[in-house]
């Protein structure tokens, strides 16, 4: 386990955008429908502070400004919500909701049920909030301190009422989880994780964690909700023997995984992916994709410019983020397309089929993040704006 020597701090900003439609690595599909909520905001100046979008509709957290000023504190976050592929939105931010809280992290369950975390360094405090009525109505709940030095948080539902919450401390380093059986309202007392990663759920019990912060990275598995993990390893394929390995968590339909693996190897990133038949208990290498990204390590140890989105069996995405380039499978990676998109500067794609998919890009200047929808496969990108 992680030493747990520094002082107990929470979450840093992580923003998103969620998806009310499909979730294929884990939910069922869903029906959407456009949300509808009376509270509006004014036209200030806004800015995009994540991305990820879903089927119809998604959940958006934007900046607002007040206009002709520059200071940050004068500035606050705000939760949208869309249906119609992004054409219109509308505020569905909690009454409550104070100005200086920063939403962390997002889940969602159905077009109904969602949730988000906050963080607040101001009076020191994290709060995950929940709402059973598609905004309507709220409750919230408060997890402890906040992070404000380089930290985050985030939580994970299966269900409406099992969920988790996981807080990373990398300057201890050390990183917590703790859950609900009660849809947000109670959570159990925080148990230790064996690394600093991505965790996601995939039933009551499965679970997967990613390490992120090291060369090298490693992949844990728990079968008991996330009261015991044990690592376990994938067989490398025969041209990467000495390459770095960076995982993902993997996305299941039924008894069927893929999980993505990226292979570091002379500041070259290529993309394996790995499919189980048998509910994850062992997995087999499918294919290998080399786009040939040429990378520089961080600070993480990880490299991570390929953004990849399993849709079902048969159609992947895979972004190498900021090149041109789009591939696709449509028969479970036994052949891949390339083709140049006409959108630059991708940093993330939510795919929902062989042809419609969401992405964020950085625009021109390098530092405002964009959000885009295709209906063409990628062959043109539409851009969506985030406003009620």
């Amino acid at each position: 386990m992680l030493g747990r020597s520094s002082p107990f701090w929470l979450v840093s900003v992580l923003v998103g955008l969620l998806t009310f439609g499909l979730i294929p690595s884990k939910r069922s599909q869903l029906p959407t429908r456009l949300v509808r909520h009376t509270r509006r905001s004014q036209p200030p100046a806004t800015d995009l502070t994540g991305s990820l979008f879903g089927r119809h509709s998604g959940i958006a957290v934007r900046q607002i400004c007040p206009r002709h000023t520059s200071a940050s504190r004068s500035c606050h976050e705000r939760v949208f919500v869309s249906g119609h592929l992004g054409k219109s939105w509308s505020d569905a931010s909690p009454g409550h909701f104070e100005a200086e809280q920063v939403v962390a992290d997002l889940a969602f369950l159905d077009p109904q049920r969602w949730w988000f975390v906050t963080n607040n360094c101001g009076p020191f405090q994290s709060y995950v909030y929940g709402t059973a009525d598609n905004g309507a109505a709220w409750w919230r709940h408060l997890m402890g301190g906040a992070e404000c030095h380089g930290g985050t948080i985030s939580t994970d539902f299966v269900d409406q009422t099992h969920g988790w919450y996981v807080y990373i401390e990398p300057a201890g380093p050390f990183a917590t989880i703790r859950r609900t059986s009660d849809g947000g309202r109670t959570w159990s007392r925080e148990q230790d994780l064996p690394t600093l990663g991505d965790v996601s759920f995939i039933d009551r019990r499965l679970g997967y964690l990613a390490e992120t912060w090291y060369a090298g990275g490693r992949l844990y598995r728990s079968r008991s909700a996330g009261r015991r993990w044990a690592r376990f390893r994938v067989p490398r394929p025969s041209r990467y023997r000495h390459a770095t390995l960076a995982y993902d968590t993997p996305t299941f339909q039924g008894h069927r995984g893929t999980l993505p693996v990226s292979l570091v190897k002379k500041h070259r990133e290529d993309e394996a992916f790995y499919i189980s038949r048998d509910g994850g208990r062992t997995w087999k290498l499918g294919c290998v994709v080399r786009p040939h990204v040429h990378v520089h390590k961080g600070t993480t140890g990880r490299a991570a410019p390929l953004s990849t989105d399993i849709v079902n069996r048969r159609v992947w995405w895979l972004v190498a983020k900021g090149a041109p380039y789009i591939y696709k499978t449509r028969d479970g990676g036994n052949t891949w397309s390339r083709f140049r998109s006409k959108l630059h500067g991708i940093e993330s794609i939510s795919a929902i089929g062989r042809r419609r998919a969401w992405a964020s890009a950085i625009g021109p200047g390098g530092h405002r993040e964009r959000l885009y929808r295709t209906l063409d496969g990628g062959r043109s990108w539409h851009r969506l704006h985030v406003r009620s």
